[in-house]
């Protein structure tokens, strides 16, 4: 399992890029317009007290914050997806949730999944490049997951990083154990949640004011 946070998405999409892909995927005009419109003409000032700095003009992404940034991006998104579909590498799965991606690959050997992910990276980096998506960071984790239980497994090299291996990963809110367990999961976060407990304790007394 890989989970990819694709950090620093939204401000980083390309407006022409964009346009193009919601006429690809069959938006009305009139509503592509609009998007073009609300992307482009934007500007900013800065206030330091009482003093009030002129208008700059902002290029390119969607609005941080805008509840329509979301939807832009799972557009262009599903474009970058599409080419990694292209290289028709049998056994993957992938889920997305905005700018979360998680991509499940299944093989019978660990030889056999780091080739997958090898295939599968040369389509995600042709679609970042096609749709001009420039991510200022991503978050990478990876997790094996075999029928015997945690193994191990060797590192994966992706998009430029070394991907540490874990035991457990999130995603979208849901934990997964390696070896499939939940006990040890649940004891795990059970360990965590006390030691923060106790953590809180110590800050702010028990009876919640302070030392």
């Amino acid at each position: 399992m890989l989970c990819m946070d694709m950090m620093g998405g939204y401000e980083n999409v390309g407006v022409n890029k964009c346009v193009k892909r919601l006429r690809e995927v069959g938006v009305e005009e009139f509503l592509v317009r609009w998007v073009s419109s609300f992307l482009r003409m934007r500007v900013v000032r800065v206030r330091v007290g009482k003093r009030l700095g002129g208008e700059v003009e902002i290029e390119g992404g969607t609005i941080q914050g805008s509840p329509l940034s979301p939807i832009l991006f799972i557009f262009v998104l599903g474009g970058v997806l599409e080419e990694v579909g292209k290289e028709e590498v049998e056994g993957v799965s992938v889920v997305a949730c905005v700018d979360d991606v998680d991509f499940m690959v299944v093989g019978e050997s660990e030889d056999e999944v780091i080739e997958k992910v090898g295939r599968m990276e040369v389509g995600l980096v042709r679609g970042l490049e096609k749709w001009k998506v420039d991510l200022q960071k991503l978050k990478l984790e990876g997790m094996w997951m075999v029928k015997s239980g945690w193994g191990g497994g060797k590192g994966i090299r992706w998009l430029g990083e070394d991907i540490r291996m874990k035991t457990e990963v999130r995603v979208l809110g849901v934990w997964f154990a390696s070896d499939g367990g939940w006990v040890d999961h649940m004891r795990n976060r059970m360990r965590i949640a006390k030691w923060r407990w106790n953590m809180m304790l110590k800050l702010f007394g028990r009876g919640g004011r302070g030392m």
